[in-house]
């Protein structure tokens, strides 16, 4: 890595005080220019300035660089010779692989639903077909070529549907269907996809209760999906099945991309100056942390992790969840920041530690090109609790609050250039930097809608458990 790849230590701490203190640095026709607040800039700071000016003005065109990007279009690129797998496909590969290969662990949680009404099985079928053509991202094959992972999308072909009957069982008035269909549920959850086939890698699951009565189950590999995408998914998917009924073309705009198109470019984009820089940040924030939250536990760790796992669900009444927002409304935060550091103060007294990291998944849709495709935007980074010298929750409240900010500026560092960052070892027993993960899922949800349905979501069960909690 050559010196003009990267930044000094010293201009991007500089780069950080001055942030710090609200001053501003820009560029005027090449030239190194500042505005501070009155008082602020003082001969120290006048002088580390003209110390490193020459590597400033560096830092703030790769700034501006990194910027343009996001206000460029992704170029189409040619597919004919597969694309990169992302950062986020690569590590979903690499725990994937490190799990045997085609691991069920690495599912999405099932969508599923009761629909209650006339299903009509070929537009249902037509509608799955139309989903993969739309975004050949849903039927990637995924090879190795000499040592790099590449993906192959558009493999297409027919999305399977698995068929159910358990009207037998919901007729008698028998209520042990309801065991049957979590088993069903938990078993269409659990089965495993071949990444390597090619083919849709998404499946649907379909019970009938009776004639007018379905439960459908909606499987898919995480690694061509993420939370925002079935928001995507089952508004299209509601579309295509409105069509087929109707005989008519959906009223859908054109997609710019496709998710292959964003590998590459994500690929061009965090090259070695810009990971350099975000490295810069975490490993700030992160030294000193530590890597293992000693949770009291009934039994002793395996020697090797077994992700095994259940759910226990339970509800957060309106007057508390007001409670929540109100709070987060008088400290500038948001009820993430605020449930978190109710977590995070939770976790403490059960580990008696005071210092903690706990993961937590952020979309990093960075270019708004990728808002209407379906495929993996996603991130895992480590938020810090600072929990030190007793404070209150207020206290507690606002170092998370900065430290998430901070977290989402540098978000887009891929987890695993983190971790080698960091020269943290894994092992076999448990997850590395952290074992707990914290999720807000608010991503929009598409509304599966068609006139003569009506359709009610099931919280389905899941008895896998990639960290000690999520």
């Amino acid at each position: 890595m050559s010196r003009t790849d990267v930044f000094s230590i010293e201009v991007l701490d500089l780069a950080d005080d001055l942030r710090q203190l609200d001053v501003k640095l820009y560029l005027d026709s090449g030239n190194l220019r500042f505005s501070a607040p009155k008082g602020v800039m003082n001969d120290a700071l006048i002088d580390r300035l003209k110390t490193h000016k020459p590597e400033l003005i560096r830092l703030l065109e790769h700034l501006e660089s990194a910027e343009n990007q996001l206000n460029e279009s992704i170029p189409t690129t040619d597919g004919s010779q597969g694309y990169p797998l992302t950062f986020a496909q690569q590590r979903f590969w690499f725990l994937d692989q490190l799990a045997g290969g085609n691991s069920p662990i690495y599912n999405m949680l099932p969508i599923a639903m009761t629909v209650d009404g006339p299903l009509h099985l070929d537009a249902l079928q037509a509608a799955l077909n139309a989903l993969i053509e739309r975004h050949p991202g849903l039927s990637n094959k995924f090879t190795i070529e000499g040592d790099e992972p590449r993906q192959w999308p558009g493999q297409g072909g027919i999305v399977p549907i698995v068929h159910y009957d358990l009207s037998g069982l919901a007729l008698s008035g028998l209520k042990n269907y309801e065991s049957e269909l979590g088993k069903i549920i938990l078993d269409e959850g659990e089965h495993p996809f071949d990444l390597q086939k090619g083919g849709p890698l998404l499946r649907l699951g379909l019970v009938k209760l009776s004639d007018l009565r379905h439960v459908m189950i909606l499987t898919l590999h995480h690694i061509i999906a993420d939370g925002w995408s079935l928001g995507i998914l089952v508004a299209e998917f509601s579309q295509y099945y409105e069509a087929a009924l109707k005989k008519r073309t959906p009223d859908l705009d054109q997609i710019p991309i496709q998710y292959g198109d964003f590998a590459n470019w994500e690929r061009k984009r965090l090259n070695k100056t810009l990971l350099h820089r975000y490295l810069h940040h975490w490993k700030k924030d992160l030294s000193g942390a530590p890597t293992i939250l000693d949770l009291p536990t009934d039994r002793p760790r395996p020697r090797l992790q077994t992700f095994n796992g259940r759910t226990h669900a339970f509800m957060i009444d309106r007057e508390l969840a007001q409670k929540v927002r109100k709070c987060a409304n008088e400290h500038g935060a948001t009820p993430f920041m605020v449930l978190l550091s109710i977590f995070g103060v939770l976790l403490g007294r059960y580990s008696r530690q005071d210092d903690l990291v706990v993961g937590s998944p952020m979309s990093v849709r960075a270019h708004s090109d990728c808002d209407p495709i379906i495929g993996l935007f996603l991130n895992t980074i480590p938020l810090r609790v600072d929990l030190t010298e007793s404070p209150t929750f207020s206290e507690v409240l606002n170092r998370l609050k900065k430290r998430t900010l901070k977290a989402f500026e540098y978000g887009e560092v891929p987890f695993d250039e983190l971790l080698q960052a960091l020269n943290i070892d894994r092992s076999l027993n448990h997850t590395p930097l952290f074992q707990v993960l914290f999720a807000l899922q608010n991503a929009p949800v598409g509304k599966l809608d068609s006139g003569d349905l009506t359709i009610t979501p099931i919280e389905p069960e899941n008895s896998k458990a990639p960290f000690d909690l999520v």
